[in-house]
């Protein structure tokens, strides 16, 4: 009887502490998942906020700085032309050119080949100044046109034009059609010997004159 009592008493406090265990684990699995949820709860609404405060903040966007040190951008005018040739800038082109027994010449330059047609270039008038190193001719710069070239819309070049009964070079911004001939003029430069500059004049009217670019295929 007495072992009866002891079986029956140990197997009720068998189930007891069963149903203890249960209530424990549940009770741990709701804290986890409470814990969980909260975690993920404050990692989504930390990430909402970065992306929030990221979207909200401008982005700077830094210029280049340009070169200040373009050779270009500083006069020639004075310079000769031993010191224009230690310069590191391309001659577009070049043309001689005679006033009596007085010597000048025109010439285009540019910081690289490419800028002669697509860039910024100088266009100097020279006169000439003396020989040196094996007869080279050494000119002096007079005045000068600062432009920027952008072919074939716009393009500077020296041009014969007839305009006052006799044929002289001029200077010339125009479009570069392809074609022989040139009809769209912008501006022409008379190159004055007296004065020694270049002098703008009004384009004449329905002036056209041959392509100095032009070649046939």
């Amino acid at each position: 009887m007495k072992f009866y009592f002891q079986s029956k008493f140990l197997s009720k406090m068998t189930k007891n502490i069963i149903i203890l265990s249960i209530l424990l684990a549940f009770t741990s699995c709701k804290k986890e998942e409470s814990v969980s949820n909260l975690q993920n709860s404050d990692s989504t609404t930390i990430s909402k906020n970065i992306v929030k405060d990221t979207l909200a903040q401008p982005i700077e966007l830094k210029e280049i700085p340009q070169d200040p040190h373009d050779i270009l951008d500083t006069s020639f005018i004075g310079k000769t032309t031993i010191e224009i040739n230690k310069l590191n800038i391309h001659e577009c082109f070049g043309m001689l050119l005679e006033d009596n027994e007085q010597k000048f010449a025109i010439a285009k330059y540019s910081n690289v080949v490419d800028d002669c047609f697509k860039g910024k270039n100088k266009i100097l008038f020279e006169k000439f100044m003396n020989y040196y190193d094996n007869g080279k001719a050494n000119f002096k710069i007079v005045d000068e046109l600062n432009v920027i070239t952008n072919h074939p819309k716009t393009y500077f070049n020296a041009v014969h034009l007839t305009l006052d009964g006799s044929e002289k070079v001029y200077l010339a911004e125009y479009e570069d059609s392809g074609k022989e001939s040139i009809t769209r003029i912008y501006k022409i430069w008379k190159i004055d010997f007296d004065v020694e500059k270049f002098v703008e004049i009004k384009v004449p009217q329905n002036l056209t004159f041959l392509n100095p670019e032009y070649a046939e295929e």
